[in-house]
């Protein structure tokens, strides 16, 4: 059993999290779940014993054997061959083991004598892997192994993780990949570590309901807390008329009867507000509403169209194509297909950042494209969410404020820096740029890449909302799904073929 004790990290000033503590049995299968920059990845590198926490224990019996496969292959030795980083430390391996990897994972067998340096980040993540399903271990810490993954060699390491003896703590933004392999939920929010039983989908649906009691238990108590001050103000009212009452020199019982009854009203109001005041108040909620990208349709009539006919594109020495596909305005088409084949290259030529090899792609001038993966990542994080928008916009102030807040950003955060956000938020800024921008086509290239949970569910919700077109790549299982788009090509290095059964494919691949 792995034993984490009260462990925290610093780094310079910025707390990642404090006092942590929680248990492993070896066998378990765990995602780690949290916000980008919340601390996954230190808390991972902490129980591999690759960063030091700053106090605290991790605790880890020496019959249990620990394997890490990180995002990226940190090279010790920039010319060690890729053969002799997958046998080292690895005992006993057999060459006929290692070539049946090779080929599930669509590697090239002269591969083992490429230097690591010389790997492409698909290859290095697959080499990563390979190495880890070769290795006798007995829990395995995998920080993002489904990124640069092709979908037939995800759902071949899928299948190992299900199939394998060894417990695993994964990282991943794959929530089909995580439903399909995991028993277990931790969540690092805030500094702090939150445990769920059950699959991914389980603790989504918990989460939810858990936001769902939390707004009930708030308006219940905005309501209550209402209804107490509407007496007390009432009872001040009727203090106030009683103290005043002046009568005749006749009424001189009533008038008194009316003062003392105005001290009373007046008791009543200071003890009900003391009664307000010593409520436990409950947080108010995130606020929760549609989101949407608002466009003027009834412009798009033929000049909307993005149509191509033999085109080829590629770069260098690598070509592919051709290609001939019509895209209208309002459908949402997915690209898929394995890795090197020029998913995202034909995703730039469309977009205009690379010329056609041969061919010709035709953009209709009404177009207006909107990369939300690539401004996610390129965001300037130290300009408040107003200078951004009028940056790139230059509106007036008040639609500034205006769109912003339709976005369900408040006064106060439009006036902070872009670096406080959340990713959800990010993209939801990201939202009301496009819509003040009149973009009509958005692109999605590889999001569960570069997106965390929190802001790849924003993007499905304004996705399904959308009503211009959406072009995507993607290896994401489950955003496919949930964004149902009418059309899914598979691309490869000799032109594109319609997917028409979209699970009937998933379940022909070929799985160990």
């Amino acid at each position: 059993m792995i034993q984490i004790k009260n462990i925290s990290k610093e780094y310079g000033t910025k707390e990642v999290f404090s006092g942590i503590s929680f248990t492993i049995d070896k066998r378990e299968k765990i995602a780690l779940v949290g916000r980008n920059g919340s601390g996954k990845t230190t808390l991972m590198k902490i129980i591999a014993g690759i960063e030091e926490q700053d106090s605290g224990d991790v605790s880890i019996p020496k019959n249990i054997k620990l394997a890490y496969s990180s995002q990226v292959i940190e090279l010790k030795n920039k010319n060690q061959k890729t053969i002799d980083y997958i046998k080292e430390n690895i005992n006993d391996v057999q060459e006929n083991e290692i070539y049946k990897l090779i080929k599930i994972f669509k590697l090239e067998d002269n591969i083992l004598n490429f230097s690591l340096s010389k790997l492409s980040g698909g290859q290095k993540t697959k080499v990563s892997l390979l190495k880890i399903l070769l290795s006798d271990t007995d829990f395995i810490l995998m920080d993002e192994p489904t990124n640069n993954l092709d979908l037939d060699s995800l759902i071949c390491l899928e299948n190992f993780v299900k199939k394998s003896n060894a417990g695993f703590l994964i990282i991943s933004h794959d929530r089909r990949f995580l439903d399909n392999t995991v028993s277990k939920v931790m969540e690092l929010k805030d500094g702090e570590i939150n445990i769920e039983k059950g699959s991914y989908s389980d603790y989504l649906k918990r989460s939810e309901e858990k936001i769902n009691r939390h707004k009930l238990e708030y308006e219940s108590q905005q309501e209550k807390i209402e209804e107490l001050q509407n007496t007390a103000d009432q009872k001040k009212v009727d203090a106030t008329k009683g103290a005043k009452y002046a009568g005749t020199d006749n009424d001189k019982m009533l008038r008194n009867f009316k003062r003392e009854q105005s001290k009373g009203s007046a008791k009543e109001a200071k003890r009900i507000e003391k009664r307000i005041d010593k409520m436990d108040l409950v947080d108010e909620p995130e606020k929760q509403s549609s989101l949407k990208i608002e466009i003027d349709s009834s412009d798009y009539n033929g000049n909307n169209s993005i149509v191509a006919r033999d085109l080829f594109v590629g770069y260098e020495d690598f070509k592919a194509g051709p290609f001939n596909f019509d895209i209208n305005f309002g459908d949402k088409i997915c690209f898929i297909g394995d890795n090197g084949t020029g998913k995202t290259t034909l995703l730039r030529t469309i977009i205009g950042e690379i010329k056609p090899v041969e061919g010709e792609i035709n953009v209709g001038s009404k177009i207006k494209f909107g990369n939300l993966t690539q401004e996610h990542e390129n965001l300037p994080g130290d300009k408040t969410l107003f200078d951004f928008i009028k940056e790139k916009t230059d509106k007036d102030d008040s639609l500034i404020f205006n769109v912003l807040k339709k976005f369900n950003f408040s006064e106060d955060q439009i006036k902070k820096k872009i670096e406080t956000l959340s990713p959800g938020e990010k993209t939801r800024l990201l939202l009301a740029l496009f819509t003040e921008q009149s973009v009509n086509t958005l692109i999605l290239d590889e999001p569960s890449n570069h997106l965390d949970l929190e802001a790849l569910s924003a993007v499905e919700e304004a996705v399904i909302n959308y009503e211009g077109t959406v072009i995507i790549v993607s290896h994401d299982r489950y955003l496919i799904e949930k964004i149902n788009p009418e059309n899914i090509y598979k691309v490869s290095k000799s032109g594109l073929s319609r997917v028409l059964d979209y699970q009937g494919y998933i379940n022909d691949l070929k799985i160990i």
